[in-house]
């Protein structure tokens, strides 16, 4: 049986802006963080692979360097690890539409909003992250009835699930994470929304020209995708970002310039910034 690797930092005290500590774990391939307040602290799980040692080095490394005062490790079968992450997931309502509830506990009934049931596994999303948070409430703005979208990174799958039970025509969606992927599709089954998937790092020849495109990821992966997006986003069709702490926004905004874009609004929520980019028509 697969194992997880549990990396827990403790901090002195609180810091004022956890979000580039969450960045940082972000970055090592740990998505979903749990914050501890006695000590003050964050952990979250790195998959015990080939790589697995020197990515945690690396990882306990940076944290130490923001400020932690210890880094401890603690090695957790895959069985404990799902039942672990349990107790943190309740049902919550998200924008101003949806509730997200996990799929282990008997979900409520809303008539005035639309039901995600989830069973995250390994991946990250379940609506209890800002950077989730925010997207749903662009998607809501932006994903009606026809539209075309793609998910660039879906983890869970929740922003996909979510743009199609927004109306949208069709949704495709990518993850570079195997785990995330089977994950993903058993949650496009659970909800009964059609979604194709692939499990890759690059985007798919088939993936056509999109209304809107949604990506929660950290800033670096936004700025490297830039580009490629470009190629996918239709004129006057919006690329939803999130992930990113405030202070790289200028580097996110000049990334997507440059790649043809204009930054249409922004907002921030616990330290992270999410935000519009459209792109023009052609005159």
């Amino acid at each position: 049986m697969a194992n997880w690797i549990c990396v827990k930092a403790e901090f002195e005290s609180e810091p004022s802006d956890w979000s580039i500590v969450h960045e940082v774990f972000a970055e090592h391939g740990c998505g979903g963080t749990i914050e501890c307040s006695d000590p003050p602290g964050l952990s979250a799980y790195v998959y015990e692979g080939a790589d697995a040692e020197t990515n945690i080095a690396k990882l306990c490394d940076e944290l130490i360097g923001l400020g932690a005062t210890s880094v401890s490790l603690e090695t957790v079968e895959e069985e404990d690890w799902a039942e672990s992450w349990k107790q943190f997931f309740k049902p919550r309502e998200i924008g101003d539409g949806f509730i997200v509830a996990p799929s282990w506990e008997e979900p409520p009934k809303s008539e005035a909003r639309t039901l995600i049931v989830l069973d995250p596994g390994q991946a990250f999303g379940t609506g209890d992250h800002a950077t989730t948070r925010l997207c749903i409430e662009l998607l809501e703005e932006e994903v009606g009835p026809g539209a075309i979208v793609c998910d660039i990174g879906t983890g869970s799958g929740i922003l996909a699930i979510a743009a199609k039970k927004l109306g949208a025509d069709e949704v495709y969606a990518t993850e570079i994470e195997e785990a995330a992927f089977e994950s993903a599709q058993r949650n496009f089954e659970r909800n009964d929304v059609e979604v194709a998937i692939w499990n890759t790092s690059t985007i798919p020849e088939e993936v056509p020209e999109c209304d809107v495109v949604v990506s929660n990821l950290v800033s670096a992966i936004i700025v490297k995708i830039a580009l490629a997006l470009s190629e996918i986003v239709d004129e006057g069709g919006v690329w939803i970002f999130s992930g990113v702490i405030p202070d790289n926004l200028p580097d996110v905004q000049r990334a997507g310039e440059k790649a043809g874009f204009v930054l249409h609004s922004w907002k921030v929520d616990e330290g992270w910034a999410a935000g519009k980019f459209v792109k023009p028509e052609a005159i």
